[in-house]
């Protein structure tokens, strides 16, 4: 694993810290002005978007893993590829979300910055490949 590679899974733990401690200034910082982010059944949130959501997300979030983590860098591009898991408590119980995602970054200024962010829940990723 090369420098830019740990940088990319650096600043993808950096991204799970932030959301699971709901700071969006740590996530303004990772992410680029353009930042959109996506999943089937979602509608493309605007980095504006996302950290509204994230700052008026109810419950509590008590942890944000990665798994499978994979770096890639092509030139100026790097992409961020594993799976996610998020452990929140809510008013209705405990929730587990598990999901696959894509993230790519641009390098800027020396400095990685998310662009985009693309997620899919792991059962219905499981449910398109089912026979």
């Amino acid at each position: 694993m090369n420098d830019d590679q740990s940088q990319l899974l650096e600043m993808t733990q950096l991204g799970f810290i932030a959301f699971r401690n709901s700071e969006p200034a740590l996530l303004e910082a990772i992410l680029a002005p353009e930042f959109v982010t996506l999943g089937p059944g979602m509608p493309e949130m605007s980095r504006a978007a996302f950290l509204e959501w994230v700052r008026s997300s109810t419950g509590t979030i008590v942890s944000v893993e990665g798994e499978s983590l994979g770096a890639h860098v092509f030139g100026e591009t790097g992409v961020v590829s594993g799976v996610q898991r998020s452990h929140f408590r809510t008013e209705a119980g405990e929730v587990l979300n598990v999901a696959a995602f894509t993230q790519v970054f641009v390098r800027r200024d020396g400095r990685w910055q998310a662009v985009y962010s693309y997620w899919v829940p792991w059962d219905q990723l499981a449910a398109t490949v089912s026979p």
